[in-house]
């Protein structure tokens, strides 16, 4: 759906992120009805911070299979952009 609207699509290794949340939660001191709430949460922050620290680095650009979607793809890596533009 995202690359149909124009947006660049990034595969990340999230192995480990729910269980680094859950302790991250008990060492806030969290319960354990909002550790089980929030745990998805939690993790999805994980997950960008470390997208972000490694700017970047290790996530897989997932290329779209229609043919004017990977021009535009390759339009838009031209000018360092992160949306394809039309």
């Amino acid at each position: 759906m995202e690359l149909k609207r124009g947006w660049r699509v990034y595969l990340q290794d999230e192995y480990g992120t729910s269980s680094e949340a859950m302790d991250h939660m008990i060492t806030m001191g969290l319960g354990r009805s909002t550790r089980q709430e929030k745990c998805d949460a939690y993790a999805a922050v994980m997950l960008l911070e470390r997208y972000f620290s490694m700017s970047g680095d290790g996530v897989e650009l997932v290329v779209p299979k229609q043919p004017e979607l990977q021009i535009k793809l390759r339009k838009a890596s031209s000018i360092g952009t992160d949306v394809f533009l039309d």
